[in-house]
């Protein structure tokens, strides 16, 4: 069994701020910083969200935890990416990053940042879900039309 490298006490990080749901009623701002080893590579993570005390905000800190314990032991970032990306939940849609123009979950925008941050892998857009470009609501096709579930704006 591996065991566990810690930082130094005194380290460099990387911190970056998103936005998730833009012009939806569950719009997310927040912020992501990665504690970085003295080669570079991410060795911890935490997250602070905008809703402090929310059940969304406890969940990030745990899953963070989580993440910064398999980064201590070894876990190729690979393959926690791989297990992160495509997550869905609340809030969802459009975010403020050109690189990652809308994302399916908090979750789900992290590694796909980490992704594009520390391995040099693309950030594109998830396939699971068409968001609106004026609300961030999810769309579906209807009548071959894309259709906003929540907005009702429509393109053919």
């Amino acid at each position: 069994m591996p065991g566990r490298k810690r930082l130094p006490d005194e380290r460099k990080s990387v911190t970056h701020k998103f936005k998730i749901g833009l012009g939806t009623e569950d719009e997310m701002e927040g912020f992501v910083t990665v504690g970085l080893y003295p080669d570079g590579s991410p060795g911890e993570l935490y997250i602070t969200l905008a809703k402090k005390g929310s059940a969304l905000a406890a969940i990030t800190d745990c899953w963070a935890w989580a993440i910064s314990l398999l980064l201590q032991h070894g876990v190729p970032i690979d393959d926690i990416i791989a297990k992160a990306k495509g997550w869905r939940f609340e809030p969802a849609g459009r975010t403020a990053n050109a690189a990652i123009p809308t994302a399916l979950s908090v979750v789900d925008y992290i590694a796909r940042w980490m992704e594009a941050r520390f391995t040099g892998g693309t950030s594109l857009p998830v396939r699971a879900g068409i968001f609106c470009p004026d609300c961030g609501g999810e769309c579906a096709m209807q009548e071959g039309c894309e259709k906003c579930l929540a907005c009702g704006w429509s393109k053919c």
